[in-house]
């Protein structure tokens, strides 16, 4: 079971050990030189102290708090509601309950209420890498002794990104408002934050359907492929009777078919095309949201999507296929981000770099793949390898700038794919 902690930076100095053995020290030294006033205001405030801070001891004893769940996703932009039980095992009450909430240090999530840090409450917080500037928290209340309860907390998804649960505490203290206990919460996980869904157009990368795979959840039926038959009903084609079966006299009957859908598209992020040597984080985000709204968009339709991404600051380069689902692909999407800076040789200027992608994953998907489509700032800078490898007629390039790739391939500016982009 976790242990209470005491809350320094919350509680007031006169329950802090340093003031406590003081003013045992005053105490004794006032009792035995007769200092009868003295003594009997000082023994006032040592016992408050004591009082205190032994209450707040006892308030997080078999006390126990729990999240509903150790994960949880949720779009960028939308609400996310974290319900969290809460147990009081014993016979004193709680005079007031509180949920301390870290928040990530990049803010991609925040609660209705918050406070700024203490100075030793930062500290800590920056070594955690959490949010050192300001903490969220909620009221929860009071609890009653053996009281159990379930409370619900509305945080806000601000932007892509990654936070952590397991840092979060139930604090409770003493009645006076002098000391403080944090508890830590069990059940604890991650938030993942996926690119917010925009509006997109899919009707560039649904236009070629000629060649399909058979499977589930299909666009339209492959009458090559008879999968069993089954007696006519009102309303079906008349083109689906199987008249060969009519004739041996087996009564009227209909075909069905294999469902086909096309085959799967594979998206490649060039993010190091939106880093330096001038930024470019806002058209960044905003492909990253176009490109998490097709993976969306195209999988409600029927296409699966494979996922590359180039070499980052915290993870190498990946290629995420359809079977690994599609919480995988816009989980990774959430938490890409570019290379550390580079300086040039003589350590002047930053100098732009290459995205390093995972080629022979990228190869390894092309006997399923129609499509390839390459996101990028601006089409220029697209590595000409890729299109030698996929073969420039089944390549695609959406840039965030007009310009054009030196490949012979189909160029999409993001505005045409991003609705309302680039027009009155």
């Amino acid at each position: 079971m976790a242990k209470s902690r005491h809350a320094a930076s919350r509680s007031s100095l006169l329950v802090s050990w340093p003031v406590i053995v003081a003013l045992a020290v005053l105490w004794g030294f006032s009792l035995f030189n007769g200092g009868g006033m003295l003594s009997a205001t000082v023994m006032l405030f040592l016992l408050l102290s004591v009082l205190s801070r032994l209450w707040s001891f006892l308030s997080t004893l078999r006390l126990r708090g729990r999240l509903s769940g150790s994960s949880a996703h949720v779009f960028a932009g939308r609400e996310l509601r974290v319900r969290i039980s809460v147990a009081n095992d014993k016979l004193l009450p709680l005079s007031w309950l509180d949920l301390y909430i870290p928040l990530p240090h990049d803010r991609s999530i925040t609660c209705p209420e918050t406070r700024r840090t203490d100075q030793w409450e930062a500290v800590s917080l920056a070594r955690s890498d959490r949010c050192a500037q300001e903490v969220g928290y909620a009221r929860l209340g009071r609890m009653l002794w053996y009281e159990k309860s379930d409370f619900s907390i509305t945080l806000k998804a601000q932007h892509r990104g990654l936070a952590h649960t397991d840092d979060w505490a139930l604090v409770t203290g003493d009645g006076f408002g002098l000391s403080q206990n944090r508890l830590p919460v069990e059940g604890g996980g991650r938030i993942v934050v996926y690119p917010r869904l925009v509006d997109v157009e899919t009707a560039p990368f649904l236009e070629d359907m000629l060649s399909a795979d058979s499977g589930r959840g299909g666009l339209m039926d492959d009458l090559s492929v008879i999968r069993s038959t089954r007696s006519y009903m009102t309303g079906d084609n008349l083109k689906h009777i199987n008249w060969r079966l009519v004739a041996r006299g087996q009564g009227l009957t209909v075909n069905t078919y294999e469902d086909i859908v096309p085959r799967c598209i594979h998206f490649i992020f060039d993010g190091e095309s939106f880093s330096g040597p001038q930024a470019h984080a806002d058209e960044m985000e905003e492909a990253l949201s176009v490109l998490a709204s097709l993976i969306v968009s195209l999988n409600d339709k029927g296409m699966r999507s494979f996922v590359s991404l180039p070499l980052s600051r915290s993870a190498p380069p990946v290629c995420i296929s359809p079977e690994d689902g599609i919480d995988e692909e816009l989980s990774a999407l959430s938490m890409y981000a570019v290379l550390p800076e580079k300086l040039n040789e003589a350590g002047t200027a930053v100098v732009g770099q290459k995205s390093v992608y995972d080629m022979d994953r990228i190869a390894s998907s092309m006997a399923r793949v129609r499509q390839f489509c390459i996101l990028c700032y601006d089409a220029s800078s697209v590595d000409l390898r890729l299109g030698d490898l996929v073969g420039e007629d089944r390549l695609t390039v959406v840039a965030s700038i007009e310009s054009r790739c030196q490949a012979d391939c189909r160029h999409i500016p993001i505005s045409r794919i991003h609705k309302g982009v680039g027009h009155e």
